[in-house]
């Protein structure tokens, strides 16, 4: 009699615990049970799975493997994260690796992504081989991005070749920037190599403050750069990152770099970052920056801010009041009312009456924040 998961009854295997139905059969009944499935159709032969997952069936996993359903095959990747990759394990998912069925070598990837030292030569392998699938390398890189400094090199190659395909290199670059302070190092480098299209220079900067705090020495050195939209991002990363040590450094970036875009970057990094006091009057200070967008934004900061004492900004706000830009004006007056001070109201009146209609819908906006609505 066939038997299935989804309605095993009590006779078939299952006592019922503490708040939950448990497992009692064995591996080898359980590969029975396993095989008694043919007929079942995908989804609940791969809901079977979960049995494995509860009980940590290792000693199954060589029969999954050899199973001709191939979702249950990629199934191995859900038993061997929960039961944790370990030696018992490794002969199946390299077999799986050589597969010529791409799900089989993508789930034994992904099986290992934790532990990569369990695969590491074939994963290196995958990487290097353009002939496999880049959805392939692509895995084998992130994988090997927790691997440390064991695969740097593994991962430079492919990161520093521009002939290299272009998803799978940025995929390197990523992992590379993860593997430790030489990899964020490696990173940097192509970041400042101005032979490199733009795109490569500024996912190689993402790429860095994705990777987080030991990457920040590299990031300063970039907020340096004579190309401004390295700055830029570099300022954006170091923001991304959010280390209160690095307030300082990007409050001068967003009130001394030559680059508006620089400047703004900076601002909004500053505003995401910690150390309230510390940049509170940093923000207050691009009140009167030459950018309107700049003025805008720290407006827009300081209506959301008690940071910065009223007394300090009331005179630069309320010339905002008087600004060629709109957006400048909606901001200050909101920032103004923020602190207590309606003086933006007759300003938002006008802009109300005239103008663009998205123009007048927001200045109507702010005429019924004024008049607390």
């Amino acid at each position: 009699m066939r038997r299935f998961w989804i309605a095993l009854p009590i006779a078939a295997g299952l006592a019922v615990g503490t708040g939950a139905a448990v497992l009692m059969a064995s591996p080898t009944e359980l590969e029975a049970e396993i095989a008694d499935m043919g007929s079942v159709n995908r989804a609940t032969r791969a809901s079977g799975i979960t049995r494995f997952k509860a009980r940590g069936v290792v000693t199954a996993l060589q029969y999954l493997e050899a199973d001709p359903d191939p979702l249950l095959r990629s199934s191995l990747v859900e038993v061997v994260r929960e039961v944790g990759p370990s030696a018992q394990v490794v002969p199946a998912l390299r077999r799986l690796v050589a597969s010529a069925d791409l799900g089989d070598r993508m789930a034994a990837i992904h099986a290992v992504t934790g532990q990569p030292s369990l695969l590491r030569p074939e994963l290196k392998a995958l990487l290097a081989n353009d002939k496999q699938h880049g959805a392939v390398r692509k895995a084998a890189a992130a994988a090997l991005g927790g691997d440390g400094t064991q695969s740097r090199s593994d991962l430079l190659a492919v990161a520093g070749d521009e002939a290299e395909a272009n998803d799978v290199r940025l995929a390197a670059i990523r992992a590379l920037a993860v593997t430790g302070t030489t990899g964020a190092a490696d990173v940097r480098a192509i970041a400042q190599d101005t032979d490199e299209p733009k795109a490569v220079r500024i996912a190689a900067i993402q790429a860095l403050g994705a990777a987080g705090s030991h990457c920040r020495s590299a990031l300063s050195t970039l907020t340096q750069d004579t190309t401004a939209y390295v700055r830029e991002y570099a300022v954006s990363a170091l923001g991304t990152i959010g280390n209160a040590n690095d307030v300082d450094a990007v409050a001068g970036l967003s009130g001394s770099d030559g680059a508006a875009s620089v400047r703004l970057a900076a601002l909004v990094a500053l505003i995401d970052m910690g150390a309230e006091s510390s940049k509170a009057s940093a923000i207050a200070a691009r009140l009167g920056d030459s950018d309107v967008r700049i003025q805008a934004r720290a407006a827009e900061s300081l209506a959301g801010s008690t940071g910065v004492a009223y007394e300090d900004v009331d005179d630069a706000l309320s010339g905002l009041l008087s600004s060629s830009s709109f957006l400048v004006r909606y901001q200050a007056a909101l920032a103004m009312h923020a602190y207590g001070d309606d003086g933006g109201t007759s300003t938002m009146q006008s802009d109300a009456a005239s103008g663009p209609a998205d123009q007048q819908k927001l200045a109507q906006r702010a005429l019924s924040v004024l008049a607390g609505q």
